[in-house]
This record gives structure tokens, sequence and C-alpha cells, in this order.
């Protein structure tokens, strides 16, 4: 963990150091899903970067007489990759939405499981319902077979 100081505020870089990209670490992930970690991570930097072009903003106007036009410039900055950041965040938890709720989207498994615990749940019923005709049956013959 890295901390910077501005004056009355610090602010924390928790990922100094990146973990290996996922194309090299898990080779076993679809390429949906390593594009989509992918772009996290590139918001991840930008999220940084942000950050960083915020402090260069306070120092500057922690300066005693801060240059207006550095200050409108850093400002228009932040608000545009604020912006990006919040449209690729916003894109991501809708895909994520869309999958947490079930509904179709690539490598969906989320239909299939359900179709085969039903099935599960129809085979378990069978099974029971064949035990008791079955018993039903032998006991009958039991019976008759005792009262010849």
């Amino acid at each position: 963990m890295n901390k910077q100081s501005i004056g009355s505020f610090t602010y924390v870089q928790m990922y100094s150091s990146r973990s290996p990209s996922p194309t090299t670490s898990t080779p076993d992930l679809g390429p949906d899903l390593v594009d989509r970690i992918n772009d996290i991570n590139e918001i991840d930097a930008k999220i940084s970067e942000l950050m960083k072009n915020v402090m260069s903003c306070i120092n500057e106007l922690e300066k005693e007489k801060p240059l207006k036009k550095n200050v409108e410039e850093m400002g228009a900055k932040f608000k545009t990759n604020l912006t990006k950041i919040e449209s690729e965040l916003t894109k991501q938890l809708d895909y994520l939405g869309n999958v947490c709720v079930g509904s179709e989207h690539q490598g969906s498994l989320f239909t299939s499981q359900q179709n085969m615990e039903l099935a599960a749940h129809a085979v378990n019923s069978l099974h029971a319902q064949l035990a008791d005709i079955s018993n039903e049956t032998f006991q009958k013959e039991t019976f008759q077979d005792d009262h010849r």
C-alpha cells in the first residue's frame, strides 16, 4: 500500500503492484471473461489516474496564488475522466445485473441448472411413487398368501 499526503488529505494507492494478466495466469477462462477482467483492470487504472489528477488539483489550490487557468483545466479533465469511468462501470454493472438475474447471456448455465434440478426432483418423486406401489403390491400378495 502506497500513501501520499497532500496537505490535510491522504491518498492511498492500494494497487501499486498489479497481479499478472488474466490471460497468462488463467488460460481456462473464456475470451469474453478475460476481456471483461481486462476492462475492469483498465477502469481501475483510470481511477488511479483520476486520483492523481485530483491530487494535482488540490496541490494547485493549496498554493497562495493558484492559477485559475490550471485549476479550470484540471477540473474539466477531472469531469471528463469521471464521466468516462462512470459509463464504463455502468456498462460492467449492467452486464453483471443481467448475469445475476439469470437472463440469457454468453455462457449462462442458470436455465440448464434449473432444468437439471427439476428433472432430479421428478426422478426422485417417481422413485418414491414406485416404491409406494411396490410396497402396496407386495403387501397385498403376502397378505393373500397368508390367508389361503
